[in-house]
Formats: C-alpha cells, structure tokens, sequence
C-alpha cells in the first residue's frame, strides 16, 4: 500500500527566503510542523542543496571561465580532510 503524503515542502532546508515565505502563510493561517535534519540523512539532503545553487551558477559560464570557477569551487571544499585529492588545475 503506497502512504500518499499531504501537500506541502519535505527535506527543504529553512532558509532566510523560505523563513520569510514560511512567516507570510502562517500570518495567512497555515501552520508548519518543521522537523530536525536526520544526522543520518545530513550529507545528502545538504549535497542536494548545494547542488541547487551550484549548478546554476556552472550554467551561466562556459570554457575557461567555467573551469576556472569549478576549479575554485573544488579548491575551496575541505576534500583532504577526508582523504579525497584536491583539484589542482587552474
């Protein structure tokens, strides 16, 4: 039996313009029921956020623009800290 979920927002980080949005419906008589991010469950529905701005961001560049940015961005993330080669090429 598949359980069909009431309308509404699931996994979505609470930022400053969903708060904002988050404020104006309650005014309007809607209530939320905001849960903690599972520890378990963290990396993914961060990387999915991360990936949201991101990919964006890569769509308005191209060529040596676009690798320099994603070289940047690479560069900027902690991956030797959890054993993972730092992109290198600029």
């Amino acid at each position: 039996m598949t359980r069909i979920r009431p309308p509404g927002l699931y996994e979505e980080l609470i930022t400053r313009r969903l708060e904002a949005e988050l404020e104006r419906i309650r005014e309007e008589g809607w209530r939320d029921d905001i849960g903690k991010l599972d520890p378990a469950e963290a990396p993914q529905v961060l990387a999915r956020f991360v990936h949201g701005l991101v990919e964006p961001l890569l769509d308005s560049y191209t060529g040596k623009r676009l690798m320099s940015i994603t070289w940047r961005l690479g560069n900027s993330m902690p991956l030797d800290m959890c054993g993972v080669a730092k992109v290198v090429a600029e």
